[in-house]
């Protein structure tokens, strides 16, 4: 259990280091009006679309991040073949695989409307990292699922 509870302080760390900087991003570019600074000398001007994308992706990534710290709390309660544990790790491969294909189709209509092009790319990339990964959260909701119904099995024999 000490590695759950190494775990636990590391997703505690990273959820208040994401609401933190997230939150003094997301002020910095009210008032910047889409002027980020890089270094001292160079900005990089943000569109609109690209500060609502970056402001959905952060959301998932938040989304993602919460839904695993309760799986991870449920677990240090030595609650694991539950339901409840079978629907986080199901709703999380949702929010995986649903951000990923928005962002795919996000890519592909943006290679279409900028430039013109009917194109659709297969580079690995975070998009189709996060679909493998999503897909590997419901597969693992089921097996978990499965094993809640072999400890049900189990329980009644005795």
């Amino acid at each position: 259990m000490k590695k759950l509870n190494i775990l636990r302080q590391i997703l505690d760390a990273l959820w208040i280091l994401s609401i933190v900087l997230g939150f003094m991003l997301f002020i910095d570019m009210l008032f910047l009006k889409g002027t980020i600074a890089i270094d001292l000398n160079t900005y990089y001007k943000i569109s609109t679309i690209d500060f609502f994308l970056a402001t959905v992706k952060y959301l998932f990534y938040l989304s993602v991040l919460y839904l695993f710290k309760k799986i991870i709390k449920e677990f240090q309660q030595l609650n694991i073949f539950t339901i409840g544990i079978v629907k986080l790790f199901n709703q999380i491969g949702i929010v995986l695989v649903l951000s990923s294909a928005i962002f795919i189709a996000f890519e592909f209509l943006h290679q279409l409307y900028s430039h013109g092009k009917f194109q659709i790319e297969l580079d690995i990339g975070y998009n189709l990292i996060r679909l493998c990964l999503g897909l590997f959260f419901m597969v693992l909701s089921e097996v978990f699922n499965i094993s809640k119904n072999l400890k049900v099995e189990n329980d009644l024999t005795i």
